[in-house]
């Protein structure tokens, strides 16, 4: 599959997790923000506005922040997306479980 597609596939099913696509400012935890669950400091490390201003933004922000997890980490994508998400070992896991039970046709 080509890399770009898996990446924005794998955001999309961040962006199921995180808000379910509905558009929403700061998450319930106090500290996530947004379609894809930004947190200030995850947007400082990728030099990107907080909160982004725009969905486009928070893309970008989003998709800087899982790239800088892979290449922090030397990990795949999908351990990528556990280190976005953070927490230890069992929540990173948890998480990367909760993304492969995201289907596409189902949202």
């Amino acid at each position: 599959m080509n890399t770009a597609l898996f990446i924005t596939m794998l955001l999309f099913k961040i962006l199921v997790v995180e808000s379910h696509g509905v558009p929403t400012t700061l998450h319930k935890d106090g500290v996530s923000y947004g379609y894809f669950g930004l947190t200030k400091k995850a947007c400082q490390e990728v030099d990107a506005q907080f909160p982004p201003a725009t969905p486009k933004d928070e893309f970008a922000a989003a998709k800087a922040y899982l790239t800088l997890m892979k290449e922090r980490h030397n990990c795949d994508w999908l351990t990528a997306a556990g280190w976005y998400h953070g927490g230890d070992e069992e929540r990173r896991e948890a998480y990367i479980d909760k993304l492969m039970q995201v289907k596409p046709e189902d949202n």
